[in-house]
C-alpha cells in the first residue's frame, strides 16, 4: 500500500479529464479525484480501482464560488469505497451557508462496481449531499449508470427507500403515500417497487409536486388483500 496525493482542481475551466488511477491507493487527505469550486466545463472520464475513498468529489461545505457545467461520464470504479467511513463513490457536496453549490452536473453512463464482502452495505454508489437544495438538483442529469456489487448500495442520487406496510384494502380501493426526493419535479417519471408479491395490487408512482413524489397502492383484485410490510423504493427519471 503506498500513498495517493489526490487530483485536485480549482479555478479553471474547460477541460476533458481521461485517466486511469489503477493500484492499491489511499487517498489519504480524502477522495482520489476533486473539484473544490470555481470550476465549469469539466468531462470527467476516470478508471479507478482500489482507491479506498470517494473516487469522485465536486464541492465541499466550505466552498467559494459554484461549480458548473461539469460531466461524469464513462467512468470505471471499482472498491472506491471505504468500508469504516461509508463514504460514497460518486459525491457533490455544496456550501449552503454562502449559497455556492455544484450546478448542472450530469453523472451518466458509469460503472460502479465493489466485489468487496462485509461492513460496506450502506455505501452509496452516487450521493448528493443534503446541502443541496431541490431546486439545484433538479437541473441534475443522473442516470443511466450501473452500481452493482455487495459493498455498495443499488441506488442513484434520486431514489427513496423505506420500509412500508400498506393498509388492508378492499377491491377498488387504493392508498397514497408520499416521499421526499429533492431534484423532483412534475414531468419527471418515476419507478416504484416493492419488495413484496402485491397479489394483484397495481402500484404506480408520480411526482406529486416539487421535490415530493408519492407511490399509489390500488387494490383492483376483486376481493379484499392485506400486504406484507416490505420495502418500498421510489426512484425518479429525470425529463
Amino acid at each position: 500500500m503506498f500513498r495517493l496525493a489526490p487530483c485536485y482542481a480549482k479555478s479553471s475551466s474547460r477541460c476533458v479529464f481521461d485517466m486511469q488511477i489503477v493500484g492499491n491507493f489511499d487517498a489519504q487527505q480524502g477522495v482520489a479525484f476533486r473539484l473544490s469550486e470555481g470550476c465549469s466545463h469539466f468531462r470527467i472520464r476516470l478508471q479507478a480501482r482500489n482507491t479506498y475513498r470517494t473516487a469522485i468529489q465536486l464541492g465541499g461545505s466550505g466552498m467559494g464560488s459554484d461549480i458548473t457545467d461539469v460531466a461524469i461520464e464513462g467512468c470505471e470504479l471499482h472498491n472506491c469505497t471505504d468500508p469504516s467511513q461509508n463514504s460514497p463513490v460518486i459525491y457533490c457536496e455544496g456550501n449552503s451557508g454562502r449559497g455556492f453549490y455544484p450546478r448542472r452536473i450530469t453523472i451518466r453512463g458509469n460503472h460502479i462496481y465493489d466485489g468487496r464482502s462485509g461492513g460496506n452495505g450502506a455505501t452509496a454508489g452516487i450521493q448528493l449531499s443534503t446541502s443541496i437544495p431541490g431546486s439545484v438538483v433538479a437541473d441534475y442529469r443522473i442516470g443511466p449508470n450501473t452500481i452493482i456489487g455487495p459493498a455498495v448500495r443499488l441506488t442513484n442520487a434520486h431514489e427513496f427507500t423505506a420500509n412500508y406496510d400498506p393498509p388492508s384494502l378492499a377491491d377498488g380501493a387504493g392508498v397514497t403515500t408520499t416521499a421526499t426526493i429533492n431534484g423532483a419535479a412534475l414531468g419527471d417519471g418515476v419507478n416504484a417497487s416493492f419488495a413484496a408479491d402485491l397479489q394483484g395490487i397495481t402500484l404506480t408512482g408520480y411526482v406529486k409536486a416539487t421535490n415530493l413524489v408519492s407511490a399509489r397502492f390500488q387494490n383492483e383484485s376483486g376481493g379484499m388483500l392485506d400486504l406484507a410490510s416490505a420495502q418500498l423504493r421510489l426512484t425518479l427519471e429525470k425529463a
